[in-house]
């Protein structure tokens, strides 16, 4: 069962991220549950604020979030199940996930990647280039890169 639920009453929260500010989320909810996200960095709170234990608790969820519940097809869910299955702090290219599919095609990744509605439970932000550099993001690239820079700060400390 997933645990990891939004306050049912607050569809925008800010999160405390560090030097661009705030990371700003949008949860767009049916039934309790969220259908979409949408996230973007912001220099002051909007909607409701929330300490970075509450973002940490949503990175770190490790419950996978029911992708039956999500809109896409077999190969994106396929693709966001692999992904749910990067730890906090870590990172893979695209590559690496086409090879735990048993694929050739790194950019098909990156296209399922890019439907992604839940970026924060299908931590899609986790997923680099092969060269090490970040890549795309839908959220925007300000957004991954800050993602990113806060996980791996707080994946020190453990």
């Amino acid at each position: 069962m997933f645990e990891c639920r939004i306050d049912q009453t607050h569809h925008i929260i800010s999160f405390p991220i560090g030097s661009p500010g705030y990371l700003v989320c949008q949860f767009h909810l049916d039934k309790g549950r969220p259908v979409r996200i949408n996230l973007c960095l912001s220099l002051s709170p909007i909607g409701q604020l929330k300490d970075e234990r509450a973002l940490l608790a949503i990175l770190r969820c490790t419950s996978p979030y029911p992708i039956m519940l999500i809109h896409g097809t077999s190969f994106q869910k396929k693709v966001w199940k692999a992904v749910q299955g990067i730890p906090f702090g870590k990172t893979l290219a695209y590559g690496e996930i086409a090879k735990i599919l048993g694929l050739r095609c790194p950019r098909a990744i990156g296209q399922a990647l890019k439907k992604n509605a839940l970026p924060l439970l299908i931590p899609c932000h986790r997923v680099i280039k092969e060269n090490g550099s970040i890549g795309g993001y839908s959220q925007g690239i300000n957004v991954k890169k800050a993602l990113l820079e806060f996980e791996h700060a707080y994946s020190r400390h453990e």
